[in-house]
This record gives C-alpha cells, structure tokens and sequence, in this order.
C-alpha cells in the first residue's frame, strides 16, 4: 500500500554561490509536530544546481546534478531532508529560485 503524506509547509529558497538547505523550522517544526518526511523541490528560475544528501556541502562544480529550471525531484526521508544542501553549479548565469514543500 502506498503511504499518504499531507502538505503541511512551505518555502522559496533563492540558491547563489554559498551552499543552503532547507529551513530546519520548516522540515523539523517544534512543538511536538511530525518532521517533514518528503519534500517537493521545484527550481523556477535560474540555475543549474547541485546538490548533495550525503553531509557533505556541494560546490559549484562536485555534488548530484546538474538540475536545470523547469524540473522538480522529491527529496525522502527525515535524514534525507535534513542533510539536503544546494549550491549554484559554475555554469549558472543567475541566482536559482526553489520552490519547495514540506509533507508528512
């Protein structure tokens, strides 16, 4: 049986030359809630990217990738999520937009 996750949050991350990841207060609320346990990444402008799941910070020419502006990917798992780190790729022209949101 497939599971079901429900949106709950989300964010824009605008991506340049430092690597980012997602808001730790959006994937890992306080309060008692559930941590994210998917996240929708969608670049819309920008780019390309890279990126890394491993701990370990991307640069702009090593890490997973290059994704371009106009794709989307899910990010799974708490672990996942909370080692997710994105950086401009050395090809990029302009700063990167993500649209990204948080289920559980």
């Amino acid at each position: 049986m497939a599971t079901t996750f429900v949106a709950y949050d989300r964010e824009t991350l605008t991506i340049s030359t430092t690597s980012l990841g997602f808001t730790s207060t959006k994937s890992q609320p306080s309060g008692g809630s559930d941590p994210a346990r998917q996240v929708i990444v969608s670049i819309r402008i920008g780019g390309p990217i890279n990126w890394t799941l491993d701990t370990t910070a991307p640069t702009a020419t090593t890490g997973q990738g290059p994704k371009y502006a106009g794709e989307s990917w899910t990010v799974d798992g708490a672990t996942d999520i909370a080692n997710f780190r994105t950086i401009l790729d050395t090809i990029a022209t302009e700063d990167a937009t993500l649209e990204c949101e948080y289920l559980r």
